[in-house]
């Protein structure tokens, strides 16, 4: 196969590529369409091309993984002693098992990589080389990386296994690497990939061939047993096989499912023979890699002379043993004895349901959770901080299915206060992000959840909404300056002095004071404004409502303003979103904690907090403001005239001689 690397170069049509260009760009294509491509051209891609690029990809975080377990009796530490074996199938779960973007974006990049070497080797046109190039021009502008496992589904119709080949491996390699490192998900996801029918319960007649095989053995079997056996149903068969202690079981044992596999794929059919014992199963990576060397060296052994024998077939070892010594792990290999693992994905998946169904029920009435409701004086507990993806982690972390190096979200991160004595749990809430239509791709390539749309939110633009405040603060300064010029705020007794030096107002009339009221309003209008287009983004609804006021009360060009700007376009709301059972556990449990008695969040508080005490100070000013409205119409108006002979708890007295006349100068107008 021809060789490429990134920093070499292909020449094509008499124009030259780097390979390293392109790679970057052909990484965008989707599976389906490098599928539909190959099918095209007529070429397929030999399976174990895959499989190399994902052990070269995969091999220093195997290595790292291998070392950090191998002080524990872990199930997936001694897999992964297997890994130099390991069949497709395994590569391609392992490499998600990781749940490493950079690993994903790693293995695309080999993976074309050693694919255009194969399309070079093969002969492929110049043309047909060219139209992919076109194409990953136009995928690159998606800006869409293709999430692996996807890309991996949607290319398998176009690999190829080897003649007596299976999963990449023969069937001596494939009976113990599965046996010893696949769970029997993985077994029978292998089974539909090859299209084998394998059937989840041992039926009635064979479950009869295996008691009577262990009867026959014990001398126990006669003609009428073998009668009576025949004629029951698989439920009586066995409760007998249990009360006459004979191993025999409905669901299909592991061993039993790889046999099947190997007997009804067509890859492995015509092949396919019976194991001499099930020590096959039983055997050591060592055991396996042992096998494999002499297979290799057994050709050269025949031509070398008698005499020479054992010291040909020495070094011939020792010089395979080289050769293969790169793709060999070579890790001591973890004595112990493990059980059958037990695929929990379908309880994340019921538990995620659960927990979602939960946080829509919280939403409608807040609870408080005591975890002890117990108080002890004499003893008194100090709060513990805790990562809540570390709760998870603990608790599953013998799960095969978990990631080992959880990376913890922006929420994740925030600690979760636990009180061990009656306290409620919080635990906080994920907040959704924002993500602009062009950094879209990059974030579905980095992030380790994929985002989903949640929504749309509008805000104002940034620039136009301080323009439009700084507009309405000169309105409300303009209509400051014409309160003050018409209200005589040093004393209202000199109004004939003030009107003077304003002959355009008469001062003694009533309605100049509507137009002092007015023009107050008008400036606090204004200002709150101003302050919120300064200090909040305005939704739609606010900016269409203050921009029609504004065109009427303050400068035209502030109310144009917020209505040119209400006309843009709603920006989308993303919220990751974890695909894998446990991480939509994680995700269910921050979202329970919105109404679990959890502290608001510090800048949520800060907001409303700021909010009262605006509203606060603008209701006292308004106060003010009316009372001495109140005030002085007492003062002007005819009819008030002799409010100061109101004798109740000597009021109207108390009001003339404390107020009216130190605002005024004297008791009335009219005096």
């Amino acid at each position: 196969m021809a060789q490429f690397d990134k920093g070499g170069h292909l020449i094509v049509k008499g124009k030259q590529y780097q390979i390293g260009d392109l790679v970057g760009k052909l990484i965008y294509i989707p599976g389906n369409h490098l599928a539909n491509y190959l099918q095209d051209i007529g070429l397929n891609i030999p399976r174990k091309l895959r499989m190399g690029v994902l052990k070269n990809v995969l091999r220093q975080s195997v290595e790292k993984t291998i070392e950090e377990r191998k002080s524990l009796a872990d199930e997936m530490g001694y897999r992964l002693t297997w890994f130099s074996r390991y069949t497709d199938s395994q590569l391609v779960n392992l490499l998600e098992w990781y749940k490493s973007p950079s690993l994903s974006r790693k293995y695309l990049e080999e993976f074309w990589v050693v694919l255009l070497g194969h399309l070079v080797e093969k002969g492929v046109s110049e043309n047909d080389l060219l139209y992919l190039f076109e194409e990953a021009t136009k995928a690159e502008t998606t800006h869409v990386l293709p999430q692996s496992k996807q890309f991996n589904q949607q290319i398998e119709d176009v690999l190829y296994d080897e003649k007596g080949e299976i999963d990449g491996v023969t069937q001596d390699a494939f009976r113990p690497v599965t046996y010893k490192a696949s769970t029997l998900t993985e077994l029978r996801a292998i089974d539909d990939k090859f299209d084998a029918p394998i059937p989840k319960r041992l039926k009635k007649q064979e479950v009869l061939d295996i008691i009577l095989v262990k009867l026959r053995e014990r001398g126990q079997l006669t003609r009428e047993l073998e009668d009576k056996l025949s004629g029951q149903n698989i439920l009586l068969l066995e409760r007998y096989a249990k009360d006459n202690d004979i191993k025999v079981s409905t669901e299909l044992k592991k061993e039993e499912i790889i046999e099947y596999i190997l007997s009804n794929a067509k890859e492995t059919k015509e092949a396919y023979f019976v194991p001499a014992s099930s020590a096959v199963y039983e055997k050591q990576v060592d055991e396996v890699e042992e096998s494999f060397t002499s297979e290799v060296t057994s050709n050269l052994e025949e031509t070398v002379q008698e005499e020479k024998m054992e010291e040909v077939k020495e070094e011939t070892k020792e010089e395979v043993k080289e050769e293969i010594k790169q793709e060999v792990i070579e890790k001591e290999v973890v004595k112990e004895v493990y059980r059958e693992s037990v695929d929990y994905k379908p309880e994340f998946e019921r538990l995620a349901k659960a927990f979602e169904q939960l946080a829509v029920a919280f939403e409608k009435k807040e609870f408080v959770v005591n975890i002890n409701p117990v108080v002890s004086i004499d003893e008194p507990t100090k709060p513990v901080q805790v990562d809540n993806a570390q709760i998870i982690k603990e608790l599953l972390k013998e799960e095969e299915d978990f990631p080992v190096n959880i990376q913890p979200t922006q929420a994740s991160q925030q600690p979760v206060v636990v009180q061990q004595i009656g306290e409620a749990l919080g635990v906080p809430v994920q907040t959704p992000v924002e993500v602009k239509k062009n950094k879209k791709g990059e974030v579905v390539a980095e992030a380790p959840f994929a985002p989903i749309k949640v929504g749309k939110q509008f805000k104002m633009a940034k620039g136009l909404s301080k323009l439009a405040g700084l507009f309405a603060l000169l309105s409300s300064i303009i209509w400051l300056a014409f309160a003050v010029v018409v209200l005589p705020i040093e004393n209202f007794s000199q109004l004939d002095f003030i009107n003077g030096y304003i002959p355009f107002y008469d001062l003694t009339q009533i309605n100049v004071w509507y137009l002092v009221g007015g023009g107050a309003f008008l400036f606090l209008m204004n200002l709150i404004l101003a302050i919120r287009l300064f200090k909040v983004k305005l939704k739609r609804a606010s900016a269409i409502f203050f921009g029609i006021i504004e065109l009427a009360t303050g400068f035209g060009i502030t109310g144009l303003l917020m209505l040119i700007g209400s006309f843009r376009k709603a920006q989308p709301i993303y919220k990751p979103h974890p695909q894998d059972g446990v991480g939509r556990i994680v995700e269910a449990i921050n979202n329970l904690g919105t109404n679990l008695g959890g502290k608001k969040q510090k800048g949520e508080s800060g907001k409303k907090a700021g909010r009262a005490i605006f509203m606060i100070f603008f209701v006292i000013l308004a106060i003010v403001f009316a009372v001495l409205l109140i005030l002085f119409l007492i003062w002007r108006l005819d009819f008030t005239y002799g409010y100061e002979n109101i004798e109740v708890m000597n009021f109207g007295p108390w009001l003339r001689d404390n107020i009216i006349i130190k605002l005024f100068g004297k008791s009335h107008f009219k005096s």
